[in-house]
């Protein structure tokens, strides 16, 4: 009769132990980089490299590293030298990249040029009304109709 009990106490156990994994959460998600913002960086990259010499002889030979400020979360992309608190996120294809992540120091709003860990470094961040998604405006792009 004693060991019942002590079987069904450790199925007791084991259970409430398997219930509690199977409702927790597995490993968090790294952060990533608001698919918008990954696009107009993209972007600014590339006309960094197609005409930044034209516009400002030289611009090649420097790094164009990037600070992304977002509520949570800074993302280090092209910083040969990402601060050691940043950890590794990845290989963005679309940045040509690696990404460095760690959660936020500057403030919001925050938009500079400064030199972080030696490298002179673009630090900004995008309002969250500019990095959602436009609305569709179907039927007003040419004023409103009566």
């Amino acid at each position: 009769m004693e060991l019942t009990r002590r079987t069904r106490t450790a199925a007791a156990a084991l259970f409430a132990l398997f219930a509690a994994l199977a409702g927790a959460d597995g490993p968090a998600a790294p952060p990533a980089i608001p698919e918008i913002d990954r696009i107009r960086l993209a972007e600014a990259c590339h006309l960094a490299g197609r005409i930044g010499d034209r516009i400002w002889p030289g611009w090649s030979g420097t790094p164009f590293a990037v600070v992304l400020v977002t509520p949570e979360t800074e993302f280090f992309v092209r910083h040969p030298h990402p601060p050691a608190d940043a950890k590794p996120v990845g290989r963005d294809a679309l940045l040509d990249s690696e990404v460095f992540a760690r959660p936020r120091t500057f403030p919001t709003g925050f938009l500079a040029a400064l030199p972080l860990e030696g490298v002179s470094t673009v630090v900004f961040t995008l309002e969250p009304e500019l990095s959602a998604p436009p609305k569709a405006d179907c039927g007003k792009a040419g004023g409103a109709r009566g």
